[in-house]
């Protein structure tokens, strides 16, 4: 529509138009709780589950680390490295350190990559995840129906694990190691901070309330 505007414009077939964007309604920062990632991420990394090494290791990145599937999918081997006993996942311009868990499932996935193709499983020497097409990774949809199946919807578990690295994080040291855009990153962080100005006075407010009527009960008689 742009260009075409611009193209009458300059035809003299339209006069000169000038269309405000409306204001951005910022981040929401919502999601499940830490308590609730928590025993999610116990339950999808365990050893004694049949889960694949590559789909445990994608579930963790959405609840720790706010990825999206096409992120993820987009992961090839060379973007995961272990030396001198740490495991790095480079996601951004800085290589992110694993925590020993999440780095023993991510050199699995790395030494097991292999896709259904023509009836049989097929090695790939490039993609993390690889698809069912030769050459190609797995699609963004393919993750997303099998984090569904896990009980992972990513929007909410990305906004809910960028809301905790916001709060710890500058924004620069959370694009770098995340690989998002510093204008992201910045609108995560002003988010986190809003969202806790807005709570502090409630906190005051109940603080105050509870003082005040503490002060305000009568003491009992003694005996």
């Amino acid at each position: 529509m742009k260009a075409f505007l611009v193209w009458a414009h300059r035809n003299k077939l339209a006069g000169r138009l000038s269309i405000s964007r409306p204001p951005h309604p910022g981040l929401a920062l919502s999601g499940p709780d830490l308590d609730e990632r928590r025993a999610l991420l116990g339950s999808v990394t365990r050893s004694d589950n049949s889960l694949p090494a590559a789909t445990k290791l994608a579930a963790a990145l959405v609840i720790l680390f706010g990825l999206q599937p096409h992120q993820i999918v987009k992961l090839q081997i060379r973007d995961i490295d272990h030396e001198h006993g740490k495991t790095r996942l480079r996601l951004g311009a800085d290589p992110l350190h694993l925590p020993d868990e999440i780095a023993a499932i991510a050199l699995e996935a790395r030494a097991n990559r292999t896709a259904p193709r023509l009836f049989r499983p097929t090695t790939d020497s490039t993609w993390l995840l690889p698809g069912t097409r030769h050459g190609r990774p797995l699609t963004s949809n393919a993750l997303i129906r099998q984090l569904r199946g896990l009980g992972i919807e990513p929007n909410p578990y990305r906004t809910a694990a960028l809301g905790t690295l916001a709060q710890t994080l500058p924004p620069a040291i959370l694009a770098r190691l995340t690989g998002l855009s510093m204008t992201n990153a910045i609108r995560w962080s002003t988010a986190v901070a809003a969202s806790n100005a807005r709570y502090a006075p409630l906190t005051d407010l109940a603080t105050t309330t509870g003082a005040d009527s503490a002060e305000n009960t009568p003491a009992e008689p003694s005996e």
